[in-house]
């Protein structure tokens, strides 16, 4: 299966994946936000890879958004 396969440890399901939610940021963020957005949604991606359910990972994306908000005072 191609979804399966691995480029530099990552499932290419994951790099697909985290691809499209950067894009899927690319509406509401300047470029270079939209872009930051990668490395989280490759982390995001490989905790769904290592625990084989969503839920892990969006309890990380929930953290993740709640600091920012946090640290930043602006919406996620």
């Amino acid at each position: 299966r191609w979804g399966q396969q691995r480029y530099c440890g990552m499932t290419m399901a994951n790099i697909v994946t985290a691809v499209l939610f950067m894009l899927g940021h690319w509406w509401a963020h300047p470029p270079l936000w939209a872009i930051a957005v990668l490395v989280p949604g490759l982390l995001f991606g490989a905790c769904r890879d290592r625990y084989g359910s969503v839920v892990p990972a969006i309890v990380l994306h929930a953290v993740y958004n709640a600091g920012y908000v946090g640290v930043t005072g602006l919406p996620g």
